[in-house]
């Protein structure tokens, strides 16, 4: 990067600010964070009657479980913790979980992620959204 002007450089940084920024956009309404007094970790709206893919070691406490996510709540986004939640069943093996939340709980319409059905190729840039350990969204 040492032949690009300062301009170049601050250009090319913002524009993957701005694409970052969009992708977690784009996503926030699929990714949730789910927590309880022993464990806590990400899972993504898989159907938009609540059905929760995430991993086995989030969801395998006894303890009951709150899932917070920005869902459409009368035609506007807003931040929402349901506390209805059940876990439909997990394999360990492959540290994979399904849970369920009812919509009806906020009379909320929710977004299930879009799966894409190619790869990724080599030098394709990808993000990881979500929520490692006990960290916010988007600070570590």
């Amino acid at each position: 990067m040492s032949g690009l002007p300062g301009a170049a450089i601050l250009a090319l940084f913002a524009s993957v600010a701005v694409a970052q920024e969009s992708v977690e956009d784009r996503l926030r309404p699929s990714v949730v964070r789910i927590r309880n007094d022993e464990c806590s970790g990400t899972g993504m709206f898989l159907d938009a009657e609540g059905l929760i893919l995430t991993n086995a070691h989030v969801a395998c406490s006894p303890l009951p479980y709150k899932v917070q996510a920005a869902v459409k709540v009368n035609g506007a986004t807003k931040d929402v913790v349901f506390s209805k939640v059940s876990l439909l069943g997990f394999h360990p093996d492959y540290d994979l979980a399904l849970l369920r939340v009812d919509p009806a709980e906020f009379d909320a319409k929710l977004k299930p992620v879009t799966v894409c059905a190619t790869g990724v190729l080599a030098r394709e840039r990808v993000w990881a959204i979500g929520f490692p350990g006990d960290y916010e969204r988007g600070k570590m």
